[in-house]
């Protein structure tokens, strides 16, 4: 075939079996390209490939395969925690206090649960109608951490043998379900020292967002001791690690790296003077004229170090409620309780402290150079300053500052506070400043939560709070523990260990030992008391005497039948617009070496000589004989 090129030469197609060929009219044939070699090319590429592909696996399995090799270990094999037990506590005697038991809880593992959907919603219908919970709830609650989760999901907690034994008849060979062992805390039956040991609950989003070390199955001290050292009982967990398929679901336990418990705190109490402290208090607080209960707060204290001997608030709880799982009925019952159960009155409460505070105006006083041991008035059953009227419980004639704090004279301490009659007065910032120095009116410092500072009122405090000026009769207020002023029966007893110590000033504290059982902790320390006195000698020894004197001609008579000498002071505290009275009684034995000191305090019971001294006898007396029989 030819055809005509536009050039006018003349084109001729030549064609094989295998190719086609263009030449140009007049040119030599033997000039146009061979074909190209298919088959050299294709074997050539794939040598190359082949090339290409060994020596990838060879970098896989021999130059990179340990790094693969710890890659596919980690896929296959994962870490769980495990709890600590919780420190045990235990009072200064060895008693125990707080302890773990066994309890069983009902928990799912989500990564051993079937992976089939429908399966699973069978597991949560099951479980649902053992626990009275929506299926729903519970696969969310199951489902949050995803499905190949190794943290136990607890559905329900602090069963007992039986219930544990129930569900596991119901639950069966059911996949991912199961009843366990958890160990619950139990606390000594004690009237009273709930308020110090507290209790535990349930880890809550707010814990585990603060602490990762807390597991979702985590117990946590919620108040008291168990709140405050909560770093110390914790503990450390443990790790386990498990095998898991290539679906991710659990196989067995190849290690296992145990808990640290927690560490085990000794505290100051004293058990046994917990009990009668609390015995007696019981007996002070109920009114024999009707079914009245009045609450009522108890502090004993060392004086020498600032140990808690004994604590006591009635009403009281009983914290074991909180620690095997409150219902929703008894903790609506306890918060709304008008008497307060959950308060521990010995640190939080506050009110006005009558003449219990009187000693410690007295050392102000002799401090300030206003009042010698020898200042001497004849102080009436009243005062009239303008048209004001400050009257005494009754005339007391002459009296210094011994008998002023024997027989409890306003008149006397009227003058040491704002002036009368030959005393000057110290003025109210001097009365706050000493009053302040004692520790009224801020907290001591002691290792429970929720302490109340109290209050010492000034003028700038009257004039912002109530938007009125301070007058004279607000000083006499303050100087008898009056008015505005408010301390709490921590404070007193505090005072008044300062006072036998010859001003010797101790942070009050309930840790006695701290025991670690890991060696990455070093034991907690108790406070020291300080080695310098708070006043000069006389100040403190005139006062002390004040309150000795108490004791032999005073209102604090009843405690001459201790087996030990003492000293004491009462008050009859004014509250309220119905002429009702706390009883207060503070006391520290024996004299010249003291050991303990207490403060009562009985709400609205009446005066504090009929009230609140008479525990204070009875504690003192059971405390001495027991020392005695003990030695």
């Amino acid at each position: 075939m030819s055809v005509f090129e536009p050039d006018g030469r003349i084109a001729r197609f030549e064609r094989d079996a295998n190719d086609f060929s263009l030449a140009l009219e007049g040119e030599d044939l033997s000039t146009a390209q061979a074909p190209r070699p298919t088959l050299a090319w294709m074997f050539a590429v794939c040598a190359f490939v082949v090339l290409s592909l060994c020596t990838r696996l060879f970098f896989l399995q021999v130059a990179s395969g340990a790094d693969h090799e710890l890659l596919a270990a980690g896929n296959r094999i994962r870490t769980r925690h495990v709890l600590p037990p919780r420190g045990l506590i235990f009072d200064r005697n060895g008693e125990l206090l707080a302890k773990n038991v066994a309890a069983f809880a009902l928990q799912i593992v989500p990564a051993n649960l079937p992976e089939d959907p429908t399966e699973r919603e069978l597991v949560y219908t099951k479980v649902a109608r053992l626990t009275n919970q929506p299926a729903e709830q519970i696969a969310h609650k199951v489902e949050a951490g995803g499905l190949r989760s190794l943290t136990p999901v607890t559905l329900a907690d602090h069963l007992d043998h039986d219930e544990a034994l129930t569900d596991k008849l119901v639950i069966g060979q059911m996949p991912g379900i199961e009843v366990v062992e958890k160990a619950q805390r139990e606390y000594e039956n004690i009237s009273g020292l709930a308020h110090i040991l507290g209790y535990t609950g349930n880890v809550s989003p707010g814990d585990l967002a603060t602490n990762d070390q807390y597991l979702l199955t985590s117990i946590v001290g919620r108040t008291g001791v168990e709140a405050t050292y909560e770093d110390r009982l914790q503990g450390i967990p443990g790790v386990e690690q498990v095998e898991v398929d290539s679906r991710g679901y659990f196989q067995r336990v190849i290690d296992t790296q145990q808990p640290i418990p927690g560490d085990d705190i000794t505290l100051t109490l004293d058990a046994g003077l917990e009990r009668k402290l609390s015995a007696s208090l019981e007996a002070a607080r109920t009114d024999p004229s009707s079914d009245t209960k009045h609450a009522a707060a108890g502090v004993a204290i060392d004086p020498r170090n600032g140990e808690i001997l004994a604590m006591v608030s009635l009403p009281d709880y009983d914290n074991n409620d909180f620690a095997h799982g409150i219902s929703p009925d008894r903790l609506s019952e306890l918060t709304n309780d008008p008497t307060a159960p959950l308060t521990n009155r010995a640190v939080s409460g506050v009110y006005p402290s009558g003449s219990v505070i009187k000693p410690f105006v007295a050392a102000g006083g002799l401090a300030d150079g206003i009042i010698t041991p020898d200042t001497t008035i004849d102080a009436p059953g009243q005062i009239t300053v303008g048209k004001w009227v400050f009257r005494d419980w009754k005339t007391h004639g002459l009296v210094n500052v011994t008998r002023a704090i024997a027989v409890s004279s306003d008149v006397f301490f009227y003058a040491v506070g704002g002036g009368w009659d030959k005393i000057p007065g110290l003025g109210v910032d001097r009365l706050t400043y000493y009053l302040q120095l004692f520790g009224f009116g801020k907290k001591t410092g002691i290792d429970l939560p929720s302490e109340a500072a109290g209050l010492v009122p000034t003028p700038a405090w009257k004039e912002l709070v109530k938007g009125e000026s301070w007058y004279l009769g607000d000083t006499y207020h303050l100087a008898i523990g009056q008015g505005d002023f408010l301390s709490t029966p921590l404070q007193v007893a505090h005072a008044t260990a300062t006072i036998a110590a010859d001003g010797q000033v101790s942070t009050p504290h309930v840790l006695f030992q701290d025991q670690p059982h890991s060696s990455q902790r070093e034991p907690l320390n108790p406070p020291t008391p300080s080695t310098d006195p708070l006043l000069p000698e006389m100040p403190l020894v005139t006062a002390k005497a004040g309150m000795g004197e108490a004791v032999r001609n005073g209102s604090a008579r009843l405690l001459q039948q201790l087996p030990v000498s003492a000293g004491g002071k009462t008050g009859t505290a004014q509250f309220g617009t119905e002429d009702k009275t706390h009883a207060w009684s503070t006391a520290f034995a024996p004299y010249d070496d003291s050991q303990i000191a207490l403060a009562i305090l009985v709400e609205g019971a009446g005066g504090g000589d009929a009230v609140a001294m008479p525990v204070i006898r009875d504690v003192l007396d059971w405390y001495f004989t027991h020392q005695s029989l003990d030695q």
